[in-house]
Parts: structure tokens; sequence; C-alpha cells
């Protein structure tokens, strides 16, 4: 047991904590602000006594009708929304509470994101699990603590991967993805496009909505492998802004695009020191 333990902290000590690191902080916690900012002009549709969604009975218990409580009293609602993107913004620096801060901003972001997660994708609930492993990140701490400051940087690298494994995984099962259908499909759906594109001549290009469909797939499959090839990974990197940028643009997905770019910061530069 002794001898695997010791195993386990030699890897630990060998893993470089990426250059990007606090950009990536300070990418979580902005765009938490900023997204929540972005919903200030239809803050009372969304949250409040006044909301327009359905408002379900809670379940018995001192969290749930306290959470139920704040999310839905017009007064409480607005500390808790208001509280949450100032103490996001508060968390993009670092100092010797900001641990207290960044649960905080955990706590208030599950709280607006379950009660109204029709307003919401993936990009929110991406941004809330790195926020919760950021609570525990301080690069100001002695160097005993490095443990966890690595082993939070290696579970957020973790996560990204999780991703691109379980939207490949499930894209697989998918007939359209198989055909090469889905961009085609894409183009044409007014949620996602504007009516300039789908006026364009660009549903005209089968071959080029298939082939880029193939290639989204197989980016996402060979994402875990190649993004930690020191030769490639400024390429493959660059394809996969590329491709993140052209989600929030042009299908309008500008939280879920821009979260992924924040993400990416952790893989700039290689992780490993050379042995």
């Amino acid at each position: 047991m002794n001898a695997y333990i010791t195993w386990i902290q030699e890897l630990i000590a060998r893993v470089n904590i990426s250059r990007g690191m606090p950009w990536f902080v300070r990418g979580v916690y902005l765009w938490l602000a900023i997204n929540a900012l972005s919903l200030v002009p239809v803050y009372d549709l969304i949250w409040g006594e006044d909301c327009v969604f359905q408002r379900l009975g809670q379940l018995d218990g001192l969290i749930n009708n306290v959470v139920y409580h704040l999310v839905y009293s017009k007064r409480y609602a607005f500390i808790v929304f208001h509280g949450h993107w100032v103490l996001a913004l508060v968390s993009v620096f670092q100092f010797k509470w900001v641990s207290l801060a960044r649960l905080a901003v955990w706590v208030t972001g599950l709280m607006l994101y379950f009660s109204a997660t029709e307003v919401f994708n993936s990009g929110m609930m991406l941004m809330l699990v790195m926020s919760f492993y950021l609570i525990a990140y301080n690069p100001g701490r002695n160097a005993n603590w490095r443990w966890i400051n690595t082993g939070v940087y290696l579970l957020c690298v973790a996560q990204v991967i999780i991703v691109y494994f379980v939207s490949a995984f499930f894209k697989l099962q998918g007939e359209q993805w198989l055909q090469g259908d889905i961009l085609y499909f894409v183009v044409q759906t007014p949620h996602f496009v504007s009516a300039s594109i789908r006026d364009s001549a660009l549903i005209s290009w089968n071959f080029a909505l298939a082939l880029l469909s193939y290639l989204a797939l197989a980016y996402q499959l060979l994402f875990p492998l190649l993004v930690f090839w020191k030769r490639g990974a400024w390429i493959f990197i660059s394809i996969g802004m590329l491709f993140h940028l052209s989600i929030a643009f042009f299908m309008h997905l500008y939280d879920f695009g821009f979260a992924m770019l924040v993400c990416y910061a952790l893989f700039i530069p290689s992780q490993l020191k050379s042995t």
C-alpha cells in the first residue's frame, strides 16, 4: 500500500501545472459574471415571484425550503442573483479568503441554474463544475499545498476530456452524425443560424457539410490523445478554438462556445516535465 501511494505521489510530482492555469481561473469567473450580467435585462422574467417558469413543489427539508424561498422571493432572489456576479468578479483575483467567495459563487450559481434550467445550456453547467473544483485552488499556498493545486488542475483537465468523450459517444449513437447529415439540418434550423446563412448556397454544399461533420466527430474522439502531443498540440488547439468560435458565432451559442475556449487554457503548454 505504501509503495502504491509513493508511486502516485511521484507521478503527481511530475505534473507541471500549465502556465495557462491563471488565465483559466480568470476566464471561469469572468464567464460566470458576464453570463449573469447578460441576463439583467430579463431578470424579472427568470427569477423572483413574477418569473415565467412553473414553480413545482419542493420536498420538505431545511435546505430545499431555504433555496426555494431565496430563488422565488423577489427580495432574496435579487440578492442571490447580484451577489453571484459580484462575487464572481471578486473571485477573478487571488487573496486570502478567495475560497469562501468562490464557494458562494458556486452555491448561488447552482441555485440560479436549477431554478431556471430552460435558460441555460451545458456551458453554464461546465463553468459551475469548474468553479466547484477551483474552490480549493490557491497558488499562494506554500509548497506543502502543491498537491491540492495539482489535483484541482488534473480534475479540470479530466473534466474537459470527459466532455469531449461523452459528446462523441452520444454522437456515435446518432444516425445523422454517422451519415454526415447533421450540419445540413443544423444550417436550416432558425434557432441556430441566421436567415442569411440559411438562404445562402451553403446548404447545397453537401460534401463539404458532411466532411465538416465527420471532422468535428473525429476531433472530439482524438482530443484526449492529440492535445498532449507536444509537437502538434498548438495546431490541434488552434483547430479546436476555430471549432468553438464557429459554434459561438454561426450557431449563436456564445455561452457554450466561450466556455470551451476558456477551458483550452488548461492545455497550454504541455503539462508533463521532461524526464
